[in-house]
């Protein structure tokens, strides 16, 4: 034997043989002429899932799901990272990071209702649609397109707010 453990072997033609893999403790071997998929079946209202532990834990990581009920839920460390609901509403557990200059997107690809992204000059930048109305930068807020409304005070600690081409200026360099 090459490994020091037997492992179960469910090869693609159906039958269960054993393999001597050192890091695999179940191996799914699948026909390389179809798909394939490994498959937890549960009673309705039940869940099913993966699971992953170590010595600190056994469900340190995994995803579940409970039939016909949902939602699907995504757990690290112990604790839920993301739950999606049957009606595909996503919650995270956590914060949502892009990364370089991705954007996030504001309804579906038909209806596109705007996006949020920080653009290569690192500063983010808001889209209606597909009309950038508002930039944000380190020291000042621009309003670009469309009119403002804001139901509160806006309040200044440091830099300007910027109206339209910059004919408005307000902050510390008020004209």
């Amino acid at each position: 034997p090459q490994g020091t453990r037997t492992k179960l072997h469910i090869k693609g033609t159906g039958t269960l043989g054993y393999s001597y893999s050192s890091w695999a403790g179940l191996i799914v071997e699948g026909n390389t002429l179809a798909h394939n998929y490994v498959q937890v079946i549960t009673n309705s209202g039940y869940t099913g899932g993966f699971v992953m532990g170590d010595n600190n834990g056994a469900e340190r990581a995994g995803i579940r799901y409970t039939s016909n009920s949902g939602p699907m839920t995504i757990f690290t460390a112990g604790a839920t990272a993301l739950t999606i609901d049957n009606s595909q509403n996503a919650t995270f557990g956590g914060d949502v990071y892009l990364s370089g200059t991705k954007r996030l997107y504001l309804g579906d690809s038909g209806n596109l209702g705007g996006s949020i992204h920080r653009n290569s000059n690192g500063q983010v930048d808001i889209y209606a649609g597909t009309t950038k109305v508002i930039q944000l930068t380190a020291q000042n807020f621009y309003h670009e397109t469309g009119d403002a409304t804001f139901a509160g005070n806006v309040t200044l600690s440091a830099g300007n707010v910027i109206l339209g081409s910059g004919k408005y200026l307000i902050g510390e360099n008020e004209d």
